[in-house]
């Protein structure tokens, strides 16, 4: 295991590392993918979860980085070093959670929308080396 900091030449500080490991079989195929199209998005696993009720966006944006507080994938990006593709692992990563709202349309004009914004979502590629790999949008339907 390889401790590195990418943005300075400095001692990185205990807690505040990047960690650099080989990458699996599975990872290098993914990033020999995206190094042939950069632009594809066949890797990618798109899904949407309807909500109904009241919804505390900000509880669940908090709950989503605690997820990716605790799980190395989610703070991990695939980039060469030494001409040799390494994964790296951040010590922090921070998801946003935008909102869209379309609860002044009406429910099926919603609806369309929604399913819009989840096609142009699914079909834009995630750059391997930047990160995050996990990206999310809460769109609103309704007032609830």
């Amino acid at each position: 295991m390889e401790e590195l900091n990418p943005s300075s030449s400095e001692e990185p500080v205990s807690g505040n590392a990047t960690f650099a490991f080989p990458l699996t079989s599975a990872q290098l195929r993914l990033w020999f993918l995206e190094e042939l199209a950069p632009d594809a998005t066949s890797y990618l696993v798109a899904w949407a979860v309807r909500i109904r009720g009241p919804l505390d966006s900000d509880a669940l944006r908090f709950s989503l980085n605690d997820i990716v507080k605790r799980h190395e994938v989610f703070r991990t990006r695939f980039v060469a070093t030494g001409g040799e593709p390494v994964q790296l692992v951040v010590p922090q990563s921070w998801l946003e959670l935008p909102v869209v709202d379309f609860s002044y349309l009406r429910l099926v004009e919603s609806e369309r929308e929604a399913r819009r914004l989840a096609r142009v979502e699914a079909e834009t590629p995630i750059n391997l080396k930047e990160g995050p790999l996990l990206r999310g949008q809460l769109v609103r339907l309704a007032a609830q």
